[in-house]
């Protein structure tokens, strides 16, 4: 229990950071062991930061919740270029918001590596890819496309 805390609590500073530090371009939080209740909070600093550009939250334990609450703070942001994800399991209906989001944002960069996902929510997160038109870069590395 105590380690939940001090996770939350660290996902507090870094929600003040990113309100308080808009110089911040970079964010890169790989391997942080956040979990949905930490990306939750992180997310709503996420949301007003206005010049973030780059986002990596590969390979932690977040899941779905966490994962729609991240979708839902990017779509505000109109700076973001490049997302990373790693070792993430995505259901249709956030896939369906990512794809979305690809399409209709400035991003030039999308990681999938390693990720858990459907046929279904496959096929509609590569159909936003096909509409996004600053998408650049498209990494599946490790993330299973046939059957």
């Amino acid at each position: 229990m105590d380690n939940i805390s001090v996770l939350e609590k660290t996902a507090d500073c870094v929600d003040t950071m990113l309100r308080r530090n808009t110089s911040i371009r970079r964010l890169r939080l790989r391997n942080a062991g956040i979990g949905d209740r930490s990306l939750i909070k992180i997310s709503k600093g996420i949301a007003e930061h206005p010049t973030l550009g780059e986002l990596d939250l590969s390979n932690n334990v977040f899941e779905n919740e966490g994962l729609e609450h991240l979708i839902n703070a990017i779509r505000h942001t109109g700076t973001l270029k490049s997302l990373h994800f790693a070792n993430l399991d995505i259901n249709i209906e956030n896939a369906t918001k990512l794809a979305d989001f690809v399409e209709k944002s400035h991003i030039w960069e999308l990681a999938l590596k390693e990720v858990e996902v459907d046929h279904e929510s496959l096929k509609k997160i590569i159909h936003g890819c096909t509409k996004g038109p600053y998408l650049r870069v498209l990494d599946f590395n490790g993330t299973p496309i046939g059957p």
